[in-house]
């Protein structure tokens, strides 16, 4: 992308501001952002309730940032929210359909994934105990080897927001969620 995507502006509001804005309305009861490449021109950004740790490793790949994440999750966590920063369309309402769907299973379902369109989509909700399963992958081995490891424990949530599958890699694509944000913004 050429610039931290977390900062990207969304007509004022940068994308790490509405991550952080859905989790906290959806009632997310504390929120771990890591931090990595040019951490501190992001922290400078965020806003001072927020926790943030650093991956001194981050070169090392995207999961030794989610197990810095992790590793300092209460050791009696209930469950976790996996939040890639560039899913910035994911709305509160989405956060609380996985939310409700994870309070309302089984023993049996231990990942929550939101789906629209019949695709995969983020945030991914996790019950706490999948927490040693993904510090054991190896700094550079995907989530998903886990996430997707086991069909049985997992629960697509249904939801009526493209914004769970819609994410920003190019420039490209963060012109066309920015024209995706104006556009769900007019329609409320």
């Amino acid at each position: 992308m050429g610039r931290p995507k977390a900062l990207l502006d969304f007509d004022g509001v940068c994308c790490i501001d509405l991550v952080l804005s859905a989790c906290k309305r959806a009632g997310i009861a504390e929120t771990i952002v890591v931090l990595g490449h040019r951490a501190e021109e992001l922290a400078k950004a965020l806003a001072t309730d927020v926790r943030t740790v650093v991956n001194a490793n981050y070169e090392a790949g995207q999961t030794s940032s989610l197990k810095t994440g992790l590793a300092r999750l209460p050791q009696e966590c209930e469950g976790f929210l996996i939040f890639p920063v560039d899913f910035p369309l994911v709305s509160d309402n989405d956060i609380a359909l996985l939310l409700e769907a994870f309070r309302a299973e089984d023993e049996d379902a231990k990942v929550f994934i939101p789906s629209f369109a019949m695709k995969r989509g983020h945030p991914v909700l996790l019950a706490g105990g999948m927490r040693r399963e993904l510090m054991n992958l190896g700094d550079d081995e995907p989530a998903r080897n886990v996430i997707l490891r086991d069909e049985s424990r997992i629960r697509y949530v249904n939801v009526e927001n493209p914004g769970v599958v819609e994410d920003m890699d190019t420039t490209e694509d963060y012109r066309r969620l920015l024209a995706l944000y104006r556009e769900m913004r007019r329609d409320t």
